[in-house]
């Protein structure tokens, strides 16, 4: 057996193989030795062999098996988990960018009533609904995300129900004091919607800290390990 033949034995070489290559050797001794009564109980411990290695083929086949499925489920189940971590900072981010248009709107508001440019009415008339629309849809987000995306709603309202008094006695003065509180809340909003947005993209982050090759997750990475 040349060098070549060694490196092949040493990589490939198992406990039972080693065993089956001795009990080879020995029922070859056997018949060899005693004749027709040594090829007899060759041919007995051969058939038991066969029996033994069949068996032993298909435990191993089964455990293969077994573990390519208990793989699978974990890497389908990281998959999920890592798509709901996703999921919300998705919807997170989308109530921040909300909030920060609103802000943003009530920012362009604040100018022009500071320059005397609020009236008319109607030139907010457009923004106001097209934010309205917005914030009216509220499909697939998680309950804390949908009450903040419902409470700017409720801001917007208010603003344009003062927005529609427009030119009755006093109307300016109601409309500062309405107008400050609305932006208060707002900013509140704003700063809760950003904070929750920043979490989510935290928890994202360390989903995918750890992985392995194919971009997929590893269980501990996001808490779904056994141990």
């Amino acid at each position: 057996m040349g060098k070549q033949g060694l490196v092949w034995l040493k990589a490939n070489a198992t406990v039972p193989g080693v065993v089956v290559l001795f009990v080879a050797a020995w029922m070859i001794m056997l018949a060899v030795q005693n004749g027709e009564a040594g090829a007899a109980w060759v041919q007995a411990i051969g058939s038991v062999a066969a029996i033994l290695a069949a068996w032993w083929l298909a435990n191993g086949q089964a455990q293969r098996e077994r573990e390519h499925a208990r793989r699978e489920e974990a890497r389908l189940r990281i998959e999920r988990k890592y798509q709901r971590l996703a999921s919300d900072a998705a919807e997170c981010s989308r109530v921040f960018y909300l909030a920060s248009e609103f802000s943003f709107l009530l920012m362009r508001i604040s100018t022009a009533k500071s320059e005397l440019q609020l009236r008319p009415v109607q030139r907010w008339s457009v923004p106001m609904h097209d934010l309205l629309g917005r914030l009216s849809y509220t499909a697939g987000l998680a309950h804390a995300q949908s009450v903040m995306v419902f409470e700017l709603r409720q801001e917007l309202l208010k603003l344009m129900d003062t927005f529609q008094l427009d030119g009755t006695e006093n109307w300016l003065i109601r409309f500062v004091c309405d107008f400050e509180n609305v932006r208060d809340r707002v900013a509140h909003i704003e700063s809760a919607a950003q904070i929750a947005m920043n979490e989510a993209e935290v928890r994202l982050r360390k989903g995918g800290a750890t992985g392995v090759p194919g971009d997929m997750f590893t269980a501990q990475a996001l808490g779904l390990s056994d141990h």
